[in-house]
């Protein structure tokens, strides 16, 4: 709920994840090669954006591998769909550019391949991972497995997750393709990634930096929930079919009690949110604690990112000399 009403890079990610996969099942049922080739700028447009998508890749190869491979001048058709991926990167062109002029913020410097490698694959972080240095081993990867999954019930509720496991199998029984494509989409950006990026959930911070990851794979389970309400609705025509009609909408009409009772929930929660300037605060103090002429070393995201919001945009960095 809150990474649906507040300004996130998942909310863009989650967008892509949807055109991309909606532009190939239109292109496997029509093969209409226009989707696949849009698909292509799409997913370069997206790599700029999060190189999560990648997690996906399997899936998108499965959907077009056995059009391609029937076409009679495949190779002609992969150089295109290459190059329209090519296209799609054109926003790492702006980076390479601005770093010319040697600005403040300046991540990886890349003004050549090197630095734009490092900047595109995460180098400084970890690629895939959220950390360097910890979140390695088995066990910890194990725990943050754990921590997904509860987060999971949490999120969903347990009925919630009846229904999406009968939406599931309502999907598995009547339309086989497309629940291994939701399957194998939920594990590879649900459980697979998460232990392989292994976040150290150790406290509500490092927590709340985790569960955006978490994001993607709902909307794999959010298809088999709808595909749940769908088989309960039409199990209740069914059997309420020579009942009045007021009795048929007041049973199916139970299920606004969810959107209902997360938004009564939630709305508490998140509201106060906007009124909340404990990072500006915290930044505040970090840069009235130093002389005047000083340089400050910072280390690490909460100072860093915070210290330089406030310095570069609170009334200049003039404002901030003692």
């Amino acid at each position: 709920w809150l990474y649906a009403s507040v300004p996130e890079v998942f909310a863009l990610l989650n967008l892509f994840v949807v055109l991309i996969l909606f532009l190939l099942l239109e292109f496997v049922e029509s093969r209409s090669w226009r989707y696949l080739w849009f698909a292509c700028f799409v997913f370069g447009l997206a790599l700029t954006h999060h190189h999560f998508i990648l997690f996906l890749t399997p899936i998108f190869i499965y959907l077009i591998y056995p059009i391609v491979m029937q076409a009679k001048t495949k190779g002609r058709l992969l150089i295109k769909g290459f190059f329209l991926f090519l296209f799609g990167l054109l926003p790492y062109a702006y980076v390479v550019w601005a770093a010319q002029s040697t600005p403040v913020i300046n991540w990886e410097n890349p003004r050549n391949l090197n630095g734009i490698w490092r900047l595109a694959s995460r180098a400084l972080y970890g690629t895939f991972r959220s950390n360097t240095a910890v979140g390695l081993n088995p066990y910890e990867r194990f725990a943050a497995l754990k921590v997904y999954f509860d987060t999971l019930t949490v999120d969903f509720t347990w009925i919630i997750l009846l229904i999406v496991l009968l939406g599931a199998y309502d999907q598995f029984r009547t339309k086989r393709s497309l629940f291994n494509i939701i399957f194998f989409g939920y594990i590879l950006s649900g459980p697979l990634f998460t232990y392989y990026a292994s976040f150290p959930v150790l406290t509500n911070f490092t927590f709340g930096t985790a569960e955006r990851f978490y994001l993607v794979s709902y909307l794999f389970l959010a298809v088999w929930l709808a595909y749940g309400l769908r088989f309960i609705a039409h199990k209740i025509d069914f059997y309420l079919k020579r009942i009045a009609p007021y009795v048929k909408i007041s049973t199916i009409s139970i299920f606004l009690l969810l959107p209902l009772t997360f938004f009564a929930t939630n709305f508490v929660k998140i509201t106060p949110l906007k009124n909340d300037k404990t990072a500006e605060l915290f930044a505040k103090d970090v840069l009235n604690s130093t002389p005047d002429n000083a340089i400050l070393f910072l280390f690490d995201d909460t100072p860093l990112f915070n210290t330089q919001y406030v310095y570069y945009t609170a009334g200049g960095a003039s404002s901030w000399r003692n």
